[in-house]
């Protein structure tokens, strides 16, 4: 039972860390403009980019698990190439997973 517990304790702190990372990432990223993010990419430290985005991603998918590919290019103002490479990525990573067709599905976060 105390194991059972800890297992739940330890998993809420990681979410809890996973929200706050989000939380500051968010604040960081929205105020680049488009603009600025591409140059970033152009001068090689688009892997923070990408890294971000990715977090992004998930806390958008989180409030919304019904968003779209269209919309979340729209957000961060990339082709919907690279948002399908993003979303590819974290399913690979196990972070999250499509419930449904894909029309008319939803994302579903994984927390594990």
């Amino acid at each position: 039972m105390n194991q059972k517990r800890a297992t739940e304790q330890k998993t809420d702190e990681l979410n809890q860390k996973m929200n706050q990372k989000i939380d500051e990432l968010t604040q960081k990223t929205t105020h680049k403009s488009t603009t600025e993010q591409k140059t970033e990419q152009k001068t090689g430290s688009d892997q923070k980019t990408v890294g971000d985005q990715k977090i992004l991603m998930l806390k958008l998918i989180k409030g919304n698990p019904f968003i779209n590919r269209d919309e979340l290019g729209k957000k961060f103002g990339i082709h919907h190439s690279s948002v399908q490479r993003r979303l590819e990525s974290l399913m690979k990573d196990g972070l999250i997973r499509r419930v449904g067709p894909d029309k008319g599905g939803r994302w579903e976060v994984i927390n594990n």
